[in-house]
C-alpha cells in the first residue's frame, strides 16, 4: 500500500525540517531583552566580514540604501533632530561620526553600533519592521533621528 510507505518517509521529511528550523543562526545585541533578535551576517567565503565599527544585515548588502550622516560635536548632534520615511523593506544606512566614545541604536531593532572618537560608525538594516523607532545615542542620550517606517 502506497499511504502505509509515505507515513514513514513524511515523518523522517519533518523531522529532518524541525531540526533544520533549530539550527537557524539569530543576531541579539548584548544589551537587548531576550528574544530581540535579527538576522546574523552569514560566515561565507562569499560575504566579506564587516569591518570594526559597523553591521550590514545580508540582506541589506544586496539592495540601495537610503543614507543619512550625523556628526556629533560637544554634545551636539549635525543635523537637528528629524524625521526619516522609508518604506518597509527599504534599506537604511546610518552613518555617525562623534568627537566621544559612545554607542547608536535603534530602538525596536535591537541593533547598534559603537562609536570611537574621531571614527566613523555605520549600522545598516532593512526597515521590515513599520512604526517610529528612535536612532539614538546611549551614553549621551541624544536622539539623532526618529525613523518612521511604513
Amino acid at each position: 500500500m502506497p499511504t502505509i510507505r509515505a507515513v514513514p518517509v513524511l515523518a523522517a521529511l519533518l523531522a529532518l525540517l524541525a531540526g533544520c528550523t533549530g539550527g537557524t543562526a539569530t543576531w541579539v545585541s548584548p544589551e537587548s531583552a531576550p528574544g530581540a533578535q535579527g538576522p546574523l551576517p552569514a560566515a561565507s567565503a562569499d560575504l566579506p566580514p564587516a569591518p570594526a565599527g559597523t553591521y550590514t544585515s545580508p540582506a541589506a548588502r544586496t539592495k540601495p540604501a537610503k543614507e543619512v550622516a550625523f556628526t556629533i560635536a560637544k554634545g551636539t548632534a549635525s543635523p537637528a533632530t528629524g524625521r526619516l520615511d522609508v518604506s518597509q523593506g527599504q534599506v537604511v544606512r546610518i552613518t555617525v561620526t562623534s568627537d566621544a566614545a559612545d554607542r547608536v541604536t535603534v530602538t525596536g531593532y535591537d541593533r547598534g553600533v559603537d562609536l570611537k572618537p574621531g571614527k566613523a560608525g555605520s549600522l545598516t538594516l532593512e526597515a521590515t519592521r513599520t512604526g517610529l523607532f528612535k536612532v539614538e545615542t546611549r551614553t549621551s542620550h541624544l536622539v539623532l533621528l526618529q525613523l518612521v517606517v511604513r
